[in-house]
């Protein structure tokens, strides 16, 4: 009789629990730093004279913002699909911010959204990528706009010890990176037929992406047009937190910085990430820690809002479909 040796059975979805873990414990580690260098009772009486008007205007811009970032969305999907209605992407989108408060990174809510739609589309594949384009386009309007608005801005130049023609020459490699990817695409694509089966269907919508111009540039241009109310709505909200002295192009400059550190996923939702972001930056300008973990707090509300609106959606197992209303007799994500 032969005797099989032992093996130690593991759960297989330990590693992405485990990692999961460590962003938790990275977030609380970051949290806590930042809460041994405040005086809570300072924040405290900070927080007791926000100007709530600011705060609702604020709101009414970020959802504004959620409006326009729809759109976008809407520009690339009707590249694939025709059709689709706004009011259905808008909801998508509530879906996605409600998965990526518990969902490490800032992306992974946006693949959950696209899932969403995909299960009430028969091409899911195009659906998916849309999604992909439309996270990339945004990403790059994002660095964009940092770059321009670093450029204007002496205070953080100096703190970084960057010079003007430092981040113009960014923004010459970014657009040359961007040719280069365009030439390696095309190049790439004469070997199309030796592609594995599952990288096609991928290949083929990007495909289709860059033979309609017109969408791109559109989609361009409501992104720059969602960062500049997205921009707007932050600095009411900086108004609201006794942060008078920022002006427009510093909170371009902000946001876009915050964003891309919150691309980074090891993090919750961003959580520890923003908010160490926020203090780093706004202490070029001289603002209290207090008052950056305040406007940091004010920036979560928005977020929250939606993330409510977007889990009474999933919890009640309803979904929109490309013209409307339906009910699921499946469950979400099925």
């Amino acid at each position: 009789m032969t005797v099989e040796p032992m093996t130690r059975a593991y759960p297989r979805n330990l590693p992405r629990y485990l990692w999961l873990l460590v962003r938790l414990v990275f977030v609380v580690a970051i949290l806590l730093v930042i809460a041994t260098r405040l005086d809570l009772q300072s924040l405290i009486a900070q927080a007791k004279l926000l100007d709530y008007r600011y705060i609702f205007l604020g709101l009414v811009l970020w959802m504004i913002a959620l409006v326009v970032v729809s759109f976008r969305w809407k520009i690339l999907i009707d590249v694939i699909t025709p059709g689709t209605s706004l009011i259905s992407l808008l909801v998508f989108n509530f879906v996605g911010i409600f998965y990526s408060q518990f969902l490490p990174g800032s992306v992974t809510g946006d693949i959950v959204k696209g899932f969403y739609l995909a299960r009430t589309q028969a091409a899911k594949v195009g659906i998916i990528s849309s999604v992909l384009i439309d996270r990339f386009i945004g990403i790059g309007v994002n660095g964009l706009i940092g770059l321009i608005a670093l450029m204007s801005n002496d205070v953080i130049l100096r703190a970084l010890n960057v010079s003007r023609t430092t981040a113009a020459l960014l923004i010459v490699v970014i657009a040359f990176g961007i040719v280069i990817g365009y030439i390696a695409f095309r190049v790439i694509g004469r070997w199309e037929s030796q592609f594995p089966r599952f990288v096609i269907p991928i290949y083929t919508s990007i495909k289709l992406y860059l033979q309609e111009p017109a969408a791109l540039i559109k989609a361009s241009l409501s992104s720059l047009v969602f960062f500049l109310v997205w921009s707007m709505a932050l600095l009411c909200l900086a108004f609201a937190a006794g942060l008078n002295t920022l002006d427009f192009p510093t909170i371009l400059l902000i946001l876009a910085a915050v964003n891309l550190a919150q691309f980074i996923p090891i993090s919750v939702n961003g959580w520890g990430v923003r908010e160490g972001a926020l203090i780093v930056l706004l202490s070029a300008y001289n603002v209290q820690p207090e008052k950056s973990l305040l406007l940091s707090l004010l920036t979560v509300i928005p977020g929250l809002i939606v993330a409510i609106l977007g889990g009474i959606v999933v919890l009640t197992d309803y979904h929109y479909n490309m013209h409307g209303i339906s009910s699921l007799s499946e469950g979400p994500l099925s």
